[in-house]
């Protein structure tokens, strides 16, 4: 599993699921440093061998790792259509075809609500094989 941003969610997962293997904290170069030093898995007791931290560029192929497995939390939201289609699209070709499930945890802003509220969503898990894009 790769994670990356909102990482409570995943210290809590990997500490109440020993059958997550490994996860991999990535994440830009600035941000992986920073989160080492405050190692939430060590303090948790996580052996070492069921997580890394990895920097790399979700823009660039070459840094994103396999996974069977993407959480993306609070990260699609940042970024215009284009930007987020091909940060899906980027993960897609660092998976080499290979079946990958994709979490992407968000704020939904609904159209034409009482003033705009916003509700909390899990958007959706998608299969990356798929071509279709829903947003």
């Amino acid at each position: 599993m790769v994670s990356s941003e909102q990482r409570i969610m995943i210290y809590s997962l990997m500490d109440k699921y020993s059958t997550i293997k490994q996860d991999i904290c990535f994440d830009l170069a600035s941000v992986i440093q920073s989160v080492e030093t405050n190692n939430e898995f060590e303090k948790r007791n996580i052996s070492k061998e069921r997580y890394q931290y990895l920097a790399g560029d979700m823009f660039d192929t070459q840094t994103i790792p396999q996974a069977d497995a993407y959480v993306m939390k609070h990260i699609i939201h940042d970024w215009d259509d284009n930007q987020a289609i091909n940060i899906l699209k980027s993960i897609r070709t660092a998976t080499n075809g290979k079946p990958t499930t994709i979490f992407i945890i968000d704020v939904v802003v609904l159209p034409g609500t009482e003033e705009n509220k916003v509700n909390p969503t899990l958007v959706e898990s998608k299969n990356v094989e798929s071509k279709n894009v829903e947003r």
